[in-house]
């Protein structure tokens, strides 16, 4: 696994968990280390396994990796080569590289003696200084059949405080909500090149500094292209409650007529998720709509803590001062954790929606979360069911669910009915944790137009 090699590295990390499925819903798990390995977001234990030193007795071999897989422009190339090898000699490389079109850029034979074990051999490419970009290493030995492919970066020229004046100087061009989009992808830019590890090629942040560089200069001519994306957009807005700058993301129908108003469908992602699980449910979004993920600041919270709630009541404002939204048509949705998000939300600010979507939801997963605390409100508790009775609520469940249990919720469903409340409840016999086929889906966009 690049760029651990047992010529290079000295020992690597390990972990496996076998999980043997029997009866219906038994299993036996045989972990070689004890992890609780199917917590979320949470960083795994190892074992360290040290490699054997090597033991060669046929011709030599010869392995290739870079120093680093991200360099900043105008910085040359380091290679790491590592001979094994039987009796003394002298190891000949030949170095290329190649741009992402796949011609060659520059190239440089290498020389080295080795000795009888292990050699290792740092060298530059510094035929000429690489222009930002996406590359291809391709190594091979002169003297035996060694050969490999290597992928790097070339990261553009960034400077946080230099674009940060830049893109204060072109805010009187733009909508308030592109500048804060600007600010936090400057912002997030900025923190991922900060947790850059050595071997990643960092193709995304290259381009999201392209990106942010052509956004404020298309500004500067007075082009605010944030605002005019259609499809998926990712933007930002600022907080009033801490003025952090938080993500969301939204999906905006091509055919956008500012001059027209439009339902919203507001998407609560899943546990170790975020606002970018938008992408993954395009064929629940119901047609016509505007949808909107909020972040919830945090991938797991249960939209109970974190100011979870603050940040969904702060993303739907964000979206109505940008977007032509009908506030009388706002439809809740949410998968799995974003099940129980959707109970909790209308609990709390019930005045806000139209309509209330369950996909695989758990009606008690704030408590579960918090080790059973009872701090936070379970669903299936009847004194939560005032507000409940004066909304339509489609609720999916697979019965084969295992993260979120379907018998719960078929609890919450018979109660629900028993106050008289509005809820559509469809299944699915073999569907575990995920979200419904295509006819439960087309049931749901019934059940949205019939509710519009």
């Amino acid at each position: 696994v690049y760029p651990y090699h047992p010529w290079i590295t000295e020992s690597i990390g390990f972990n496996l968990c076998f999980v043997k499925a029997f009866a219906k819903h038994e299993k036996t798990e045989y972990k070689v280390i004890n992890d609780e390995l199917g917590a979320e977001n949470r960083g795994r234990k190892y074992l360290f396994l040290k490699f054997q030193k090597p033991v060669h007795e046929g011709k030599p071999q010869t392995y290739c990796i870079l120093r680093k897989n991200n360099i900043k422009n105008g910085k040359k190339l380091a290679v790491k080569a590592v001979t094994v090898a039987s009796a003394n000699g002298r190891e000949h490389l030949s170095v290329k590289i190649y741009t992402g079109e796949n011609d060659l850029l520059a190239y440089q034979n290498i020389t080295y003696p080795y000795i009888q074990g292990v050699t290792s051999h740092n060298f530059e490419i510094s035929e000429k200084l690489i222009p930002q970009g996406g590359y291809k290493v391709r190594w091979n030995s002169l003297s035996n059949s060694s050969s490999g492919n290597i992928y790097f970066s070339v990261l553009p020229e960034f400077n946080h405080t230099i674009l940060n004046e830049k893109i204060d100087e072109i805010k009187k061009n733009i909508t308030i909500s592109s500048y804060y989009t600007l600010k936090y992808q400057l912002l997030e830019i900025k923190n991922d090149l900060a947790k850059l590890k050595e071997y990643e090629t960092c193709a995304a942040q290259r381009r999201a500094i392209y990106y942010l560089n052509k956004n404020i200069e298309d500004a500067k001519k007075g082009r605010d292209i944030i605002a005019e994306r259609r499809g998926f957009v990712r933007k930002a807005y600022k907080s009033n409650l801490d003025d952090s700058l938080i993500p969301y993301m939204v999906y905006i129908p091509n055919d956008y007529n500012e001059n027209k108003s439009y339902p919203l469908f507001v998407y609560l992602h899943g546990s170790a998720s975020d606002e970018k699980s938008l992408l993954y449910i395009k064929n629940l979004i119901p047609k016509g709509f505007i949808a909107l993920c909020p972040n919830g600041r945090g991938n797991s919270n249960c939209y109970s803590w974190d100011n979870a709630q603050i940040d969904i009541s702060e993303a739907i404002g964000a979206v109505t001062n940008c977007y032509s939204i009908d506030e009388e048509n706002i439809f809740l949705a949410g998968f799995s954790m974003g099940g129980y998000g959707v109970y909790r939300t209308y609990y709390e600010m019930p005045e806000k929606f139209k309509a209330l979507a369950v996909f695989s939801g758990h009606p008690d997963l704030a408590n579960r979360f918090s080790e059973n605390s009872k701090e936070y409100p379970d669903f299936l508790e009847k004194k939560y069911y005032k507000n409940f009775k004066n909304i339509p609520i489609f609720i999916f469940h697979g019965k084969e669910d295992r993260n979120c249990s379907f018998e719960l919720t078929e609890q919450l469903v018979d109660r629900l009915k028993k106050i008289k409340a509005d809820v559509k409840f469809v299944y699915e016999n073999h569907k575990g944790h995920e979200l419904p086929d295509n006819e439960t889906i087309e049931q749901f966009f019934n059940w949205v137009n019939k509710h519009l």
